[in-house]
């Protein structure tokens, strides 16, 4: 883990969760087209968005764990 980058991540958890607004993304998940469908307009998650919320590498090799 430690050499993967991603040892941030044992580490993460959520400090405050806000429910009303994460019911309302729940609803507005399109999982045929794996977008938000917002009053706003169509939104979409990435991997680079992910990498900057979690504070991730997300370059170079892929990282494989066989169970």
């Amino acid at each position: 883990v430690k050499e993967t980058g991603i040892r941030k991540l044992l580490v993460c958890s959520i400090q405050h969760l806000d429910g009303p607004l994460l019911v309302a993304f729940v609803v507005r998940w399109q999982l045929g087209t794996n977008t938000f469908h917002m009053p706003f307009g169509e939104m979409t998650i990435t991997l680079h968005d992910v990498a900057v919320l979690l504070g991730i590498p997300v370059d170079g090799h892929m990282v494989v764990v066989k169970v």
